[in-house]
């Protein structure tokens, strides 16, 4: 199971979502939304980029979580953009003045 299929169905049984839900919340056809939403948490498939945001949007999350690029769940795409923000300008300052 890919990390990525791992924190949408975590996320997802913790809404409470059937996969079937989850399927038509991010638009996919009625005929094979059970079987994508499986294939994607067991990691037989992948999420098209551009629908990367919708998932993560309904299941209340933002996409570097869903990316595996931060354990927070509960924070918005914004504020975790922030904190990437803050933390490179800081290790920046911090280098610098190693070097000084």
């Amino acid at each position: 199971m890919s990390e990525m299929g791992n924190r949408i169905k975590k996320r997802r049984q913790q809404l409470k979502l059937t996969m079937e839900e989850l399927a038509t919340a991010v638009g996919y056809s009625s005929a094979t939304r059970k079987t994508i939403i499986f294939n994607i948490e067991n990691g037989k498939n992948d999420i098209l980029l551009s629908r990367l945001p919708v998932f993560a949007n309904v299941l209340k999350t933002n996409i570097y979580y869903l990316l595996g690029m931060t354990e927070n769940d509960s924070l918005t795409d914004q504020e975790v953009i922030s904190l990437m923000d803050q933390t490179s300008t800081e290790s920046i300052e911090n280098t610098v003045s190693d070097k000084v």
